[in-house]
């Protein structure tokens, strides 16, 4: 279904054929009418029909900005104001342009202008538009004037074009035409000095709003109030309670990480640890995303911002870059549309349309397949994906940003624009509580309203977010701060065994009993749940309740889980612990496991299993891990160093994590230097080889400790 230039003629594979003559037609793909395979949103003409007269406008906006954007023309070109009951001088929109493209299928020349209609018209009245306000509906002998819209596209050459929501058989549209040539005439001007006149009615017009996917979703949950299989345009994803019940706060805080940041020579060289500003982070992805095929990966713990950040990338006129536009964005959750976001990416990107994909809840894997579609030859999409965490750092074409905390003031703003009646009290409290993550200062502060004085204290707070007015039910909690212990926990289909087993062997309680207390937190917005797992959310929250429960549980308890748990589970416990590393318990569960009847033997270390689990402790007892590596791999010989084969990855993850710390960097890096003289990853770039000389950079090194001269 794709119209193509070739030899002067255009071809449609599948559906009508419009015209021959391309002359000065920009050569893009465009999607012809329907046909048999249609989009899961596909618009036809009857939904135009009911568009009333401002959505018409909106969507003759939204298509000329669409156009220009399939084409390269800039942005600016287009001018739609949306106050319909202005007078307009014959004209609803226009785009005007100069350079580049002469024409395309939709835009007729460098100068055309849209007169909407939400209403049938004939060839009476559409004669009565072409005239000055003047010269309408009056008997009289002098000649008739032209509305400033035409004479403007008469004396430059340009097109008029009536933008109507009523479907028009061929005959009638030829009938119009006429109609309006002839008014021309009569005012003593000459129609053939324009470049075009037409009618787009509610056929054609369905046939342009389906070239472009964002536009046809954009109509499609406009008339459903829903979106469509999951997909939301911009304007729609607004509405959704986290973006629209919380006002925007800005702020100068440097919370915006770039993977591979490379300072420029103006700019100033901040801490490794310092990133962007909201601001520099706006105008870096916005340049980024201005090139087809770009790609964009938002990375940090739930909670942190990473959608409201795309959202607020597209909001507002003044916030978007020429070549970037809100009218082009696609939004979707993964665990809702599943692998639909796929097959409708490689539709949009094998049709060469110029849409924004945004897709939250988007794994590595997930992101990697949309990554593939995104970067096809003659792909104009640019995907945008977000996530908790990724192992993707420096990828050609992709820039990834990851989030740091928010800063103590950011939160505190937050906090009154949700609550402004909360006083300073409540305010530190919250802050508190939040820990950075401006989700759960949300959560707190849309409830504190109620009863602040029920906020004074963290465990209250809470307590409060947990609970809320619902009565409090130890059981359902004991259920809960269990969980928390697990990054995901499987709780029904082919997984469900997870769950049965957490309830027999670690919360004692029956499967239905635990199951049932976990869903009953859901209303609460802090259990999320992906396919057949959970897990409690904002992270903050979970590692409290979580180190709550360790700290209950008795040793043998803890050694016998996870001697005799599935690998699966055990791992999961180990993902979680990683947000553990304030906890006296979970530091203490650390240390034991790294015992050398445990993790801390050559044997653990060199299976896939121990050497994962070395590299998830790092970041709750790094000087353990440090200890124990050394004491394992220290006093080997290089040959002895060969056999470390299957933990190997692992164990250079962790070391790299360890070097760069300055209290370990020695060691970690005395280590990495034993590896890397025993390489047996030569086919990767990131081996120990190449991650100990990549520490003694002088810039980006990958490390807090100092770079120091020995003579």
């Amino acid at each position: 279904m794709l119209l193509r230039r070739d030899s002067g003629n255009l071809r449609i594979k599948k559906g009508l054929v419009i015209g021959s003559n391309t002359e000065g037609i920009d050569e893009r793909c465009h999607e012809a009418p329907p046909g048999q395979n249609l989009m899961i949103f596909e618009v036809d003409a009857a939904q135009i029909s009911r568009l009333d007269s401002v959505k018409l406008v909106q969507l003759m906006k939204r298509l000329l900005l669409a156009e220009c954007q399939m084409v390269d023309i800039p942005l600016r070109a287009v001018a739609v104001p949306v106050q319909i009951t202005v007078p307009d001088g014959g004209e609803d929109g226009r785009a005007e342009w100069a350079g580049g493209t002469a024409s395309t299928i939709y835009l007729p020349s460098r100068l055309s202008i849209f007169q909407s209609k939400a209403q049938n018209i004939t060839e009476r009245s559409v004669q009565a538009e072409i005239f000055a306000k003047s010269g309408r509906g009056r008997k009289q002998r002098v000649k008739p004037k032209l509305n400033d819209a035409i004479s403007e596209a008469l004396s430059r050459g340009g097109s008029y074009i009536i933008f109507c929501s009523y479907p028009f058989t061929g005959q009638k549209i030829k009938k119009l035409r006429k109609s309006i040539e002839s008014a021309i005439a009569q005012t003593g001007a000459v129609p053939s000095q324009l470049a075009k006149i037409d009618v787009y009615d509610a056929n054609k017009i369905a046939d342009w709003v389906n070239t472009h996917p964002a536009v046809a979703l954009w109509v499609t949950s406009s008339e459903r109030r829903r979106s469509a299989s999951g997909f939301q345009p911009h304007e729609g994803w607004g509405r959704s309670p986290e973006i629209a019940m919380v006002p925007w706060v800005g702020n100068d805080a440097r919370r915006f990480i770039p993977a591979g940041r490379v300072v420029s020579d103006g700019e100033p060289k901040f801490q490794r640890h310092e990133g962007w500003t909201f601001g520099e982070a706006a105008e870096a992805t916005r340049k980024h995303l201005s090139e087809d095929r770009a790609i964009l990966r938002i990375v940090g713990p739930s909670g942190f911002g990473k959608s409201r950040f795309i959202y607020e990338l597209f909001n507002g006129q003044d916030a978007i870059a020429d070549h970037i536009d809100a009218t082009a964005v696609i939004h979707s959750l993964l665990p809702i549309v599943g692998d639909e976001v796929a097959k409708l990416a490689l539709e949009v990107s094998d049709a060469a349309w110029p849409a924004i994909f945004v897709v939250d809840d988007c794994p590595d894997d997930m992101h990697s397949t949309l990554a593939e579609i995104t970067q096809r030859a003659g792909s104009r999409l640019r995907l945008l994906t977000v996530d908790v965490e990724t192992k993707m750092q420096q990828v050609e074409g992709t820039l990834v940003i990851s989030l740091a905390p928010a800063p103590d003031e950011l939160i505190g703003n937050i906090v009154k624009g949700v609550a402004p009646n909360l006083d300073d009290a409540d305010v530190r409290f919250i802050n508190e509580l939040a820990n950075g993550f401006p989700r759960m200062a949300v959560l707190a502060a849309q409830r504190g309203g109620e009863r602040r004085d029920a906020i004074l204290s963290i465990d209250q707070v809470l307590d409060r977010i947990i609970w809320g007015r619902r009565p409090h039910n130890e059981e359902a909690q004991k259920a809960l701060e269990i969980l928390s212990l697990f990054d995901w926990l499987g709780l029904s289909g082919r997984v469900k065994e997870q769950a049965a087993y957490v309830a027999r062997e670690f919360a004692g309680m029956g499967e239905d009993t635990f199951i049932e207390a976990i869903k009953s937190f859901r209303p609460r917005g802090i259990i999320v749940q992906r396919g057949d797992f959970v897990q409690v959310q904002p992270i903050p929250l979970a590692a409290r309740l979580a180190a709550q429960r360790l700290l209950l549980l008795p040793d043998g308890k803890r050694g016998a889980f996870f001697k005799e748990a599935s690998r699966e589970l055990r791992m999961s416990v180990l993902r979680r612990m990683r947000w553990l590393d304030t906890s006296p318990a979970a530091q203490a569960f650390a240390k034991q496991l790294l015992r050398e009847d445990c993790l801390g033997n050559f044997g653990a270390l060199n299976s896939s299993f121990g050497s994962e689990a070395i590299d998830r402790l790092v970041h709750v007892e790094p000087d353990a891990v440090m200890a124990t590596i050394d004491r394992v791999l220290g006093g080997l010989t290089l040959d002895q160093l060969r056999d470390l084969e299957e933990g190997r990855r692992h164990i250079v993850w962790a070391l790299e994590k360890l070097a760069f710390r300055k209290k370990t960097f020695e060691s970690a890096a005395t280590q990495l230097r034993r590896l890397g003289a025993t390489e047996t990853e030569s086919h990767i770039e990131n081996n120990a080889r190449g991650q100990f000389t990549q520490l003694y950079q002088l810039y980006l090194s990958g490390t807090e400790a100092e770079p120091r001269i020995v003579c």
